[in-house]
């Protein structure tokens, strides 16, 4: 095999890997940032899976919300308002850390069952697996 070979199969094999990494879920390894419409409404079906489902009505506590609909609208914008938020911040932890942070803090005074430990794992869980509402 001629160095010009292993140069081009090195190549090739690198832009193998590139293009594997590029396309593997990004929940579980680089940044995972909800820059999109599609990537605020997965990230929103994240939150309402792991928050218990319809019952829950996306977990939010601190705005009166009725209809999913609406509680959905809640979640969302609070999605949005945290990225930049945690721009604003210099991005010292990874966005859902600080989603996780502001949404479901872990010690949180109405958490007496410790279940807001869970809430980044699980939020990471269906973002790799989405599950539509």
């Amino acid at each position: 095999m001629t160095l010009r070979s292993c140069y081009l199969v090195c190549l090739m094999l690198m832009l193998l890997f590139l293009a594997t990494v590029s396309t593997c879920n990004p929940a579980w390894g680089e940044e995972w940032i909800p820059d999109t419409p599609q990537k605020v409404d997965l990230l929103a079906d994240a939150i309402f899976w792991s928050e218990g489902g319809k019952n829950a009505k996306y977990g939010i506590k601190s705005i009166p919300c009725d209809t999913l609909k609406e509680c959905r609208r809640i979640c969302k914008n609070t999605i949005r308002n945290n990225v930049k938020r945690w721009n604003d911040s210099g991005r010292k932890v990874d966005y859902l850390t600080f989603l996780r942070n502001k949404y479901a803090p872990i010690g949180a005074d109405n958490d007496l069952s410790n279940l807001n430990s869970n809430w980044l794992k699980n939020v990471k869980g269906f973002l790799s697996n989405p599950k539509k509402i």
